[in-house]
């Protein structure tokens, strides 16, 4: 999937907790912030790709509820 930002460096792996796009939630037309996930931070495609052309690499990111 494009535009991935995974928390905590070490990059996409299995246990990584990663900020990306969820295209199949935006071609349903289904909502974002809805617990769907097991983990990572979904987000539509336009904001995931604002993010991550936005943020550089080793910049530190709060998560808050």
């Amino acid at each position: 999937m494009p535009h991935v930002l995974c928390l905590g460096g070490g990059g996409l792996k299995a246990d990584a907790v990663c900020i990306h796009s969820a295209t199949w939630q935006d071609r349903a037309g289904e909502r974002f912030g809805v617990r769907r996930s097991h983990g990572c931070i979904r987000t539509s495609g336009a904001k995931a790709r604002w993010l991550f052309e936005r943020v550089a690499v080793g910049t530190p990111v709060g998560v808050q509820e």
